[in-house]
C-alpha cells in the first residue's frame, strides 16, 4: 500500500489506483475475470487481517473487514456499485475505508465527504491509501448475494427535533405527503437529506416513538421562506414528496435509537437496521399476500357466510 496523492503526482500508479506492474497484467484479463476465473479474495491477502477477520466476494465488489463486524459497508458497495462500473474492494480496517478503486473513493467522498457515520455510531474516515492486492483464490459457489430491497437505503427521521412535543407528524404526512428540513444548508442534516435516493424508505420518529414509514418519491424542494412553523404544518424549506406505507399502531415496541434528526441504518446486525427492514419486510408480504381468506365455520366447516357475499 502507498499514499495514493504521491503515488499519482510521482506516475507511480496505474489509472486504476494500483502500480503499473500490477495493472498491466489485470487490465486484459478483467473482462473475462467475473464469468471465467471466478477468482476471490482470501483474508490471507490483505495486510493487518486478524484471525476474526471475513471477506465476502460478490461479481461486483469485494468486502473485508480486519475483524469481523457483519459486512457493515456492504449497504455502500451496493449503493455505489453501479457508478464504479467495475470490481472493486472495500476494506474496514482500524477505522477506516480503504479500497483499490480510486473511483469508489471519490463516490464515497461525494457521499460523506470525509467520515462515514455508521449506525453503531463508529466513524470510518474515508481513506486515500489504496490497495495493491490480487485474488489468490478460487470459488464454485460465487454468487451475487441476495437483496431484498432492490438497493433500497433505510432511513430514520424526525420531523422536528427540536419539539418533541410537536404531536403533528402524521396529520403532515396525510395533508401534505411530504417530509421536510427547516435547517440550513451548511447543515449535516441537509447534505443527508439530498443523500436520500427516490424510492428509499424513511421512518418518520419522534424520539422513540414511531410514527410512519414512507418511501420517497421526489426530489429535493426549496421554498422561498419558510412557513410560520406554529402556524403551518408544511413550514418546511426544504421538503420532499413521499409515499405513506404504513402509519405505526400502538402495540408497537419503542424505535431503539431516539436521537439525531436524520440518520441512515447502515449495519443490518444494529436492531436500528432491524425494526426499519421488519416493518418494512411485513408491509411488502402484505402488498405481495392482499387476499385475506376467511375463517373456517366450527359448525360447518367452510368460510364463514357473513365475511364474503353470495350471489
Amino acid at each position: 500500500m502507498g499514499d495514493f496523492t504521491y503515488g499519482r503526482d510521482n506516475g507511480l500508479w496505474g489509472e486504476d489506483g494500483v502500480p503499473y506492474d500490477i495493472s498491466d497484467n489485470l487490465d486484459d484479463e478483467f473482462d473475462t475475470w467475473e464469468t471465467e476465473n471466478n477468482l476471490y479474495y482470501s483474508k490471507y491477502d490483505f495486510p493487518g487481517m486478524r484471525d476474526t477477520g471475513n471477506v465476502k466476494t460478490t461479481f461486483s465488489y469485494t468486502l473485508a473487514e480486519y475483524e469481523h463486524h457483519g459486512f457493515r459497508l456492504e449497504p455502500i458497495a451496493k449503493r455505489i456499485k453501479n457508478a464504479v462500473g467495475k470490481h472493486f474492494i472495500l476494506y474496514d480496517y482500524k477505522g477506516t475505508i480503504r479500497s483499490d478503486s480510486p473511483t469508489a473513493i471519490n463516490i464515497i467522498r461525494s457521499l460523506y465527504t470525509d467520515s462515514v457515520h455508521l449506525d453503531d455510531e463508529d466513524i470510518l474516515h474515508i481513506s486515500d491509501v489504496l490497495l495493491a492486492i490480487i485474488p489468490t483464490g478460487s470459488e464454485q459457489d460465487f454468487k451475487e448475494p441476495s437483496n431484498s430491497h432492490n438497493s433500497t437505503l433505510l432511513w430514520h427521521m424526525q420531523l422536528h427535533p427540536n419539539d418533541v412535543q410537536w404531536n403533528k407528524e402524521r396529520e403532515l404526512l396525510e395533508k401534505h405527503s411530504l417530509i421536510g428540513l427547516g435547517q440550513n444548508k451548511s447543515d449535516n442534516a441537509y447534505t443527508d437529506f439530498k443523500r436520500i435516493n427516490k424510492n428509499d424508505i424513511v421512518l418518520i420518529k419522534s424520539g422513540a416513538k414511531p410514527i410512519a414509514l414512507v418511501q420517497v418519491t421526489g426530489d429535493v424542494e426549496e421554498i422561498e421562506s419558510n412557513k410560520d412553523e406554529y402556524l403551518h404544518l408544511d413550514w418546511f424549506k426544504y421538503r420532499r414528496k413521499v409515499k405513506v406505507l404504513d402509519y405505526a399502531h400502538n402495540k408497537m415496541d419503542p424505535f431503539p435509537q431516539p436521537r439525531g434528526t436524520l440518520s441512515l441504518a447502515l449495519d443490518e446486525n444494529t436492531r436500528t437496521y432491524q425494526y426499519i427492514d421488519n416493518w418494512y419486510s411485513s408491509i411488502t408480504q402484505k402488498i405481495d399476500n392482499p387476499i385475506v381468506i376467511p375463517p373456517l365455520c366450527q359448525d360447518c366447516c367452510h368460510p364463514l357466510r357473513s365475511s364474503i357475499n353470495l350471489i
